[in-house]
C-alpha cells in the first residue's frame, strides 16, 4: 500500500472520530415538559384612566350606600345591601348544586365563596346593558375575580339584561375569593371598559 493511500485513510479515520465527538447524543436528554401551568393574573388595585378621571368623580362607597355613576356613556345607581361569605356561602352553593353535577361545587383550597346582592338602576334616558360577568368583577389581593357560574337555590341570581330608562334590577352574584382578604366590587361596563366606581364589601 502506498504512503499516499495510508495518509488518506488516516485522515478519513480522524474525520469520522472527530465528527462523532462533536455530535450530540439526545437519547439521554429528557423531553421538555410541555404541560401548561395555570397562572393567576394579578394586577394592582384598579384605577381609572386620566380620561375618565377628568370627566367624572370616581368614588368608593360602602354597603347600603349608593354608588352614583354619571358620565357620557353610563348613568346609573348601584348598591350592595347584603353580603354572605365563608362557610355559610360555601354551604348554600353546595346545597344548591344538583347531585348530577360532574364538577365539585367546593371552593378551591384557600378560597371561599362570596355572595353579593346587588341593585342596579338605569338613570339615563337611554337603555343600559347589564352583564354581571363582564361589568362587575371584584378585586382582592391584587387579583381580579369574575362571577362564578353556580346554581343558587332560593336566591335570585342577577341575570344579563337591558334596562330601560328608570328601570331597576336586583339579584345575587357569586364569586370565589381568597379566604379572609379585603374585597372591593368594581363597576366596569363595556364602555369605557374600566372602573367607574367601587363598593367595599369587607
Amino acid at each position: 500500500m502506498s504512503l499516499t493511500k495510508i495518509y488518506v485513510i488516516a485522515i478519513a479515520i480522524c474525520f469520522i472520530l472527530f465528527a462523532g465527538c462533536v455530535g450530540s447524543d439526545d437519547s439521554n436528554i429528557p423531553p421538555e415538559d410541555t404541560t401548561p401551568v395555570p397562572t393567576a393574573t394579578y394586577e394592582p388595585d384598579p384605577q381609572p384612566s386620566e380620561t375618565v378621571a377628568n370627566t367624572i368623580d370616581v368614588e368608593t362607597v360602602g354597603l347600603n350606600e349608593i354608588l352614583t355613576i354619571q358620565n357620557p356613556q353610563v348613568n346609573a345607581e348601584i348598591s350592595v345591601d347584603e353580603v354572605i361569605r365563608g362557610s355559610r356561602a360555601n354551604t348554600i352553593v353546595a346545597e344548591s348544586s344538583p347531585e348530577s353535577d360532574m364538577f365539585s361545587s367546593e371552593p378551591v383550597h384557600g378560597y371561599e365563596y362570596l355572595m353579593v346582592h346587588i341593585r342596579i338602576k338605569n338613570t339615563d334616558d337611554y337603555s343600559l346593558a347589564v352583564s354581571p360577568y363582564f361589568d362587575l368583577p371584584v378585586y382582592a389581593s391584587g387579583g381580579s375575580y369574575d362571577q362564578e357560574s353556580v346554581d343558587l337555590e332560593g336566591y335570585q341570581v342577577l341575570e344579563p339584561t337591558t334596562l330601560l330608562s328608570d328601570e331597576e334590577i336586583n339579584g345575587w352574584i357569586v364569586y370565589m375569593v381568597p379566604v379572609g382578604e379585603r374585597v372591593v366590587l368594581a363597576y366596569e361596563p363595556l364602555l369605557p371598559d374600566e372602573p367607574l366606581g367601587f363598593i367595599r364589601l369587607s
